[in-house]
């Protein structure tokens, strides 16, 4: 099966019911509980837009940011899809107030500066969301064969991820481990980089 059409059996998955589906529900419901209504928000990673398609009602505006060079992300949500790598985001300073990195940031080489990527394009006070599977079960998936160990570069805790958000600015205002590790990050008014 080559990535397309791989990427294809994905994005239908998760939109049957069965364990992807309720995966992204749990995750859209952790995301939902930190942000405001109305907000403009960024999705880095999106893949097939699953995220922003739940999401997206309750926000001013939406963008959902994706490497997939398919048609998948534009097929789902043209108006809303942008094909772009998560650490050289394709949008000014201070844009947005809500930026999701949903089960992405494990396939990303270079974390950090995807922090710093997401930290720029945030307004102050705004807020990030970083989520991801926990190690064990990304390490579980990887032994059975469900992850491709090429495309896998972090197995991280939330405190991982916190320490990550601080080097780039943000402060860490909530994490937790449970299924998912998760952690969220506002951008300080007077937001200070530590050198990469």
């Amino acid at each position: 099966m080559n990535e397309t059409t791989a990427s294809q059996a994905y994005a239908t998955a998760r939109r049957k019911k069965g364990l992807l589906h309720i995966g992204l529900r749990l995750r859209a419901a952790l995301v939902h509980r930190h942000f405001r209504r109305g907000s403009t928000l960024l999705d880095v990673g999106a893949a097939d837009g699953a995220m922003i398609a739940l999401l997206s009602k309750l926000m001013k505006f939406s963008l959902a940011v994706s490497l997939e060079k398919d048609a998948t992300l534009a097929a789902l949500i043209p108006e809303h899809g942008v094909c772009g790598s998560g650490t050289a985001l394709p949008f000014g300073d201070n844009i947005f107030d809500c930026v999701i990195c949903s089960a992405t940031r494990k396939h990303v080489r270079d974390s950090a500066a995807l922090m710093r990527e997401i930290a720029r394009v945030l307004k102050p006070a705004g807020r990030a969301v970083v989520i991801d599977p926990h190690p064990f079960l990304l390490w579980v998936g990887r032994w059975i064969g469900k992850f491709d160990p090429r495309y896998l570069f972090h197995l991280s805790s939330a405190d991982d991820v916190a320490r990550e958000m601080k080097a780039a600015g943000l402060k860490a205002v909530s994490r937790s481990t449970n299924i998912f590790i998760s952690c969220v990050g506002e951008k300080q008014a007077n937001r200070v980089v530590e050198n990469p």
